[in-house]
């Protein structure tokens, strides 16, 4: 009986995985999300331009 061989370098490496196709057309619900999480980040940089999260991410630089 033959063995099969993983997919495996000589060194022992696995292989990376292939990047994911970029989609040219989306489902109506795949849409609404698309745009929604669009919308979300536009008022996230919004707030941070106005300094909204300044305590919160000068904290975080302190500490590093």
């Amino acid at each position: 009986m033959e063995k099969t061989q993983s997919k495996t370098s000589g060194n022992g490496a696995k292989p990376r995985s292939k990047a994911l196709k970029e989609k040219k057309e989306f489902t109506e619900a795949e849409m609404r999300l698309i745009k929604a999480s669009r919308a979300v980040m536009k008022v996230i940089e919004k707030q941070v331009e106005r300094g909204d999260f300044d305590e919160y991410l000068n904290a975080e630089t302190e500490k590093i």
